[in-house]
């Protein structure tokens, strides 16, 4: 009731308060980080990263090859 936020569904599955409006929708996308460049070398914010890297890596490995982009799906910036 507070809003629409597109989250990983393999994260959001595990939050049963959650709905999803789309189960149809599969789009693969790039997940960035971005960091102020004070905290980027503090073992907090490496802990963190870390930790990301493994949830997406164990992710990815358990899913199929995503198909190429069709050209609608393309843009520029």
């Amino acid at each position: 009731g507070l809003g629409i936020a597109l989250l990983s569904t393999f994260l959001a599955e595990e939050d049963p308060g959650l709905v999803r409006l789309l189960p149809d929708q599969h789009d693969p996308i790039d997940i960035w980080m971005v960091l102020h460049p004070d905290v980027q070398k503090t073992g907090r914010m490496r802990a963190l990263v870390a930790a990301l890297e493994e949830v997406f890596q164990r992710h990815q490995e358990t899913q199929p090859p995503a198909l190429p982009a069709t050209p609608a799906q393309m843009h520029t910036d």
